[in-house]
């Protein structure tokens, strides 16, 4: 008999209850599985993962009951669990012990962050130390290994992030430790990993050294920051000038983003350690171990030239025209002209004679001769989230504002053109309202640099812009009076009893109405009657006039009323009440 492992699958022929799953005519060792996990693969059930606790021949005991119990329709697997010091992944077939020694990290999922070291392997199991303070699970993904260690057919480095598919056709070497002195071509790779076309006689581990070399007739640069163009270098000479394979030299026959074709194939084929330099007729191209390019003529100019630097010469090779060449076409390209349009390149002596009146003379003819395209830009303030570079519309170079001669005119009508050190010009800026008044001032301050070639600063002006708050839309307060006299109505000894004063009103938020009311024995004595004040919405409509005026310590029997309402607008005065309509009654009665 053969025992199941965590790779066999099994179908139920038995039946289930909440804490067992049958499966008759197994034949299993009784409490074999104890500690084992079960898991619904599929059918019903599936998905399911429970513990064993006991085992019969046929009958697994687990710890938790099935929330849906199996059937003859389900398919199961056995697999051990992750115990207290070890890891199990039945997905492996790994050698025995390749990884004794080396370390497991868990990487995602349960468990994430902890660091073991490895103390033994199966092919498919981890044994650890110290044991694990969380237990690995089903989301857990590890990384095994830290350096070099190997499977049948492969050859870990975590330490490595090769490109995928980049070493295909390259040999491995174990130059040391277990294995040494096996070679192989590589068939496959990925960033931490090659795949090698004939298994090893002797797995590589830990202790193991290797080193890759490419095809005979390629060099290959995985470092480089930027990828070559297609046959960039075909027709150029290809010297090793260090590290292995130094000495040799070849033509290049063509290349592709990172890899140098041969005409004739390497004595010693170069590695990562290998130093090379590509050179034409003229001049070397170096390039250095880690893939580091030094940039071209083109990318030096752009560079200098995007900085506001003008490269001037002091040529001492006695007149070597090369030599001159390169120096008038530096110079030029980076606008180091004299007066006449000349490049600044001044001849001395090839002993170094005269160096320092070259230099003086190289100094005040840039000072004074080189000129500049003069533009302006906004800068943003940093120090507020507005960017104040939007209240400018436009900044455009004024015509005629520099002297004739300083200037060779103006591109686009925001540019001065190759103007001369000193020379004054205007720039007119023109703001946008993309703001917006407020009940409140606002202030924005920012600068507008002046630029020299478009990135060196001739000067820098400070800018204040002052956004008015609006005009108010209402007066703070407005008013309305009314007369009553309520001798029109009562007779003889009869006097007014004064009622209701209701009106209709629209309120705005943070408006209001006040009343004011005045009562006396004639009109005339109304003015200087004593007020009675109430207001609204703290009161509504209707209110007993004659109660605000008892209240108030004035007769609610006199027989004339002056009604006063002050309509009151809000503080920002953007709102004011509006007073429709408003009403007093009044009763004649018998006077006293």
């Amino acid at each position: 008999m053969t025992l199941p492992d965590a790779t066999s699958q099994y179908r139920i022929a038995g039946a289930a209850d909440v804490l067992r799953l049958l499966d008759a005519g197994a034949g299993w060792t009784v409490d074999r599985f104890v500690g084992y996990t079960v898991e619904i693969l599929s059918g019903a059930g599936a998905g399911q993962t429970r513990v064993i606790s006991s085992n019969t021949v046929d009958v697994l005991t687990v710890t938790t009951a099935w929330t849906t119990l199996p059937d003859a329709t389900s398919n199961y697997q056995i697999r051990e669990t992750n115990l207290a010091d070890k890891l199990f992944d039945t997905t492996k077939s790994w050698t025995t012990n390749v990884y004794a020694g080396t370390t497991v990290t868990i990487t995602g999922g349960t468990g994430v962050g902890q660091v073991r070291t490895v103390v033994s392997n199966t092919n498919n199991r981890l044994t650890v130390t110290p044991a694990w303070a969380t237990l690995p699970g089903a989301t857990t993904t590890y990384r095994v290994g830290t350096g070099a260690v190997g499977e049948l057919n492969k050859l870990y480095d975590f330490t490595q992030a090769w490109v995928p598919g980049s070493l295909v056709g390259f040999t491995v070497r174990i130059t040391g430790g277990l294995g040494s002195g096996q070679t192989r071509t590589i068939s496959a790779n990925d960033a931490t990993s090659v795949t090698v076309s004939v298994n090893w006689v002797t797995v590589p581990n830990t202790t193991s050294t290797y080193e890759i070399t490419g095809l005979n007739n390629v060099l290959y640069d995985l470092d480089l920051p930027t990828p070559w163009a297609t046959n960039q270098f075909a027709g150029y000479k290809l010297f090793i000038s260090s590290g292995r394979g130094a000495g040799q030299t070849r033509t290049v026959s063509g290349n592709a983003a990172r890899t140098l074709t041969v005409s004739a194939a390497w004595a010693t084929i170069p590695d990562t350690t290998s130093v090379y330099q590509l050179s034409n007729e003229d001049y070397y191209t170096p390039y250095f171990a880690g893939g580091h390019v030094p940039p071209t003529y083109t990318q030096t100019v752009a560079a200098l030239n995007a900085r506001g630097i003008k490269v001037i010469v002091v040529d001492s090779s006695g007149g070597y025209a090369p030599a001159l060449r390169d120096a008038r076409e530096i110079a030029t390209a980076t606008g180091a002209l004299g007066p006449t349009g000349a490049p600044l390149v001044y001849s001395i002596s090839p002993s170094g004679t005269g160096l320092g009146t070259a230099v003086a003379s190289a100094v005040a003819d840039l000072a004074s001769y080189s000129r500049l395209d003069i533009t302006a830009r906004a800068n943003d303030n940093p120090a507020t989230p507005f960017d104040e570079r939007t209240l400018v519309a436009s900044i455009l170079a004024v015509a005629g504002s520099y002297a004739p001669g300083r200037c060779t005119g103006i591109t686009g009508g925001v540019q001065f053109n190759q103007c001369l050190p000193g020379t004054g010009v205007t720039f007119q800026v023109n703001f946008t309202g993309v703001v917006m008044p407020t009940s409140v001032p606002q202030r924005f301050d920012f600068t507008i640099d002046t630029l020299g070639n478009g990135s060196q600063i001739i000067s820098t002006t400070p800018v204040t812009i002052i956004i008015p708050p609006t005009s108010p839309a209402y007066p703070p307060s407005g008013t309305y009076t009314r007369d009553f006299d309520a001798t029109m109505r009562c007779a003889g000894t009869e006097v007014p009893r004064w009622g209701n004063l209701s009106w209709t009103a629209t309120l705005p938020t943070g408006t209001s109405i006040s009343w004011t009311l005045r009562s006396a024995t004639t009109t005339a004595a109304l003015a200087a009657a004593t007020p009675v004040t109430f207001s609204t919405p703290t009161l509504s409509s209707p209110q007993n006039a004659g109660s605000q005026l008892i209240a108030g310590g004035v007769p609610a029997t006199l027989p004339h009323m002056r009604v006063t309402a002050t309509l009151n607008s809000n503080a920002a005065r953007s709102a004011a009440p509006t007073l429709s309509s408003f009403n007093l009654l009044y009763d004649c009665v018998a006077g006293e």
